[in-house]
């Protein structure tokens, strides 16, 4: 079986991380044909005789990726692909977090159009989903992180038919392992990831306040988009204000065994998302077997479902400083979240949803 794996080259970001995880599996059972969205902008005929000859092609979507020179070929790449096509969507919303929703614009007929306009030109990306959404993505088969994109996919006009659930699957556990937990000496606690508007900075800190205890907090990342500095800047104005510059570390942009390493050293992470429908981050922390405890959304809610794998509160700094307590101070709360994090990680391998990606290609290239 010959797959067109459609997915951005040397872009440091956590779908391109995500793929990569799954090209090495994926090779033992499948020929992979690797290729740059941007190639299809650069030269179509080149495109079209790199992917003669597949069986079918996976998109791995995200609506940016699409985008040259400020239009969006993704309806016109979709369409110049024979054959049978999967999209792998990465981010599910409902509403845009931090974005006014479209659907809510008001007005008479004429002030409406202009004021949709003037959204759309504003939010082009998203403008392109909702577009993309109403043609299922062009797609003949659509896998999402949770069940819970499937409901707003539907409601989105998404043909519900075509889409299978298959999470972010898991990286096979790294050996450098955490020191353990002692109550009363120093917690690592930490995150990793971009620094970015959807996690909860307000929250962290004010948790942090609240601990009363000896701490110290890593976060494993840096600024990727020059639209994020400025919450930088913010952050570290925080920390020094509560002159936490030897406590609170940023590390900085850190991939592979870096991160690997510097997220190792982090006892308990802190998942304190605001609205997140899929998290690379939060993958990891479950990998490298880490006590989790984070925000209640539907991405966490739908995690500890299914295992015990994180302690949840509500974004509220007191609730969550209690949360930190309790994992520091019982151990068979801890042992529970041990064994949730490896039931998690065995059902969920990388091996394990490579084999449903097959089984997804394998059923469609039988219809």
């Amino acid at each position: 079986m010959k797959i067109a794996w459609i997915v951005p080259r040397n872009r440091q970001c956590g779908i391109c991380l995500y793929a990569a995880k799954y090209e090495t599996a994926l090779a033992s059972a499948v020929t992979l044909v690797i290729c740059d969205p941007g190639e299809f902008v650069r030269d179509r005929t080149s495109f079209a005789a790199k992917i003669r000859g597949c069986d079918c092609a996976h998109i791995q979507y995200e609506p940016s990726f699409f985008f040259a020179r400020g239009r969006d070929f993704y309806p016109s790449m979709c369409r110049a692909i024979p054959g049978k096509k999967v999209t792998t969507l990465h981010e599910v919303y409902r509403t845009i977090p931090g974005v006014f929703p479209r659907q809510d614009i008001s007005g008479f007929l004429p002030v409406k159009k202009v004021r949709q306009m003037a959204w759309d030109l504003r939010h082009p990306h998203w403008a392109a989903f909702a577009k993309h959404a109403a043609d299922s993505f062009f797609a003949d088969a659509i896998l999402v992180h949770a069940r819970f994109h499937c409901g707003i996919l539907e409601d989105k006009g998404v043909d519900i038919s075509r889409i299978s659930v298959i999470p972010v699957p898991m990286k096979a556990q790294q050996p450098w392992i955490a020191k353990p937990i002692v109550p009363g000496e120093i917690v690592t606690l930490g995150a990793t990831g971009f620094i970015n508007p959807l996690y909860d900075y307000d929250l962290l800190l004010k948790t942090l306040e609240r601990l009363e205890m000896p701490w110290r907090f890593v976060w494993v990342g840096g600024v990727r988009r020059d639209d994020d500095a400025s919450l930088m800047r913010y952050l570290q104005a925080e920390i020094d204000k509560r002159s936490w510059s030897r406590r609170f570390t940023v590390t900085g942009l850190a991939f592979g065994e870096e991160r690997d390493k510097l997220l190792a050293n982090v006892q308990i992470f802190c998942a304190l998302f605001k609205d997140r429908s899929s998290s690379e981050s939060l993958a990891d922390a479950i990998s490298a077997h880490k006590y989790i405890v984070a925000t209640r959304i539907p991405l966490t809610e739908e995690l500890v479902s299914q295992e015990p794998l994180a302690i949840l509160a509500d974004p509220d700094a007191d609730k969550m400083a209690a949360r930190i307590r309790q994992i520091i101070s019982d151990e068979p709360l801890r042992r529970s979240l041990d064994h949730g994090c490896a039931a998690y990680c065995e059902r969920f391998s990388v091996e394990a949803c490579s084999r449903s990606v097959v089984e997804v290609y394998e059923r469609l290239l039988s219809t």
